[in-house]
């Protein structure tokens, strides 16, 4: 239903980017699971995948199993996480990791994995973890105008400062002319 209906009707209704490189979902608990099982089956269609402390034990860890038997390893970009508070789930989510990786994914390239230190399996520590996920799996883009007037002008990063929003520290880019 999600890719034969749902996904043709938003494309048809909305303007949006239809290809698989601009088009993903994502979950927690379940959710998380279910979107990365979709997201790796239907890899054509979902092109990014977040899968925010996912039930990996779930079926006796059916999407272990189901990354094994990958016959080869799709174009998927993938934000995969875990809070070191989640009783039991962080081996099970370090082994899912592990499978990705034996299959060709590269943690930090087109595999984020992230332990939210404390992080428990509940809606806030999701919600805490939202911003990066989405700076990950769909990065801010430089236009090409922007990007030869970088060039020209040879701005360059001299440093980052970090500012503090409520427990979140945001990360914020120092830009110098040189």
């Amino acid at each position: 239903m999600l890719v034969e209906e749902l996904k043709p009707f938003i494309d048809a209704e909305y303007r949006t980017l239809t290809d698989p490189g601009n088009t993903g979902l994502g979950g927690f608990s379940l959710g998380g699971l279910a979107s990365l099982y979709l997201g790796l089956k239907h890899a054509t269609v979902f092109g990014k995948v977040a899968a925010v402390s996912p039930t990996v034990r779930w079926d006796n860890k059916l999407i272990v199993r189901s990354v094994k038997a990958l016959d080869r390893k799709p174009n998927t970009r993938i934000w995969l996480d875990i809070g070191t508070g989640e009783e039991g789930s962080v081996s099970d989510v370090k082994d899912l990791r592990d499978a990705l990786v034996k299959k060709g994914w590269v943690v930090n390239s087109d595999l984020m994995y992230f332990e939210d230190k404390g992080g428990t399996h509940d809606y806030k520590s999701f919600v805490r973890r939202a911003a990066p996920i989405l700076q990950y799996l769909f990065p801010a883009r430089v236009e090409p105008a922007t990007a030869a007037i970088q060039s020209i002008v040879k701005i360059t990063i001299s440093g980052v400062t970090r500012k503090r929003t409520g427990k979140m520290l945001v990360p914020i880019p120092v830009v110098t002319n040189r």
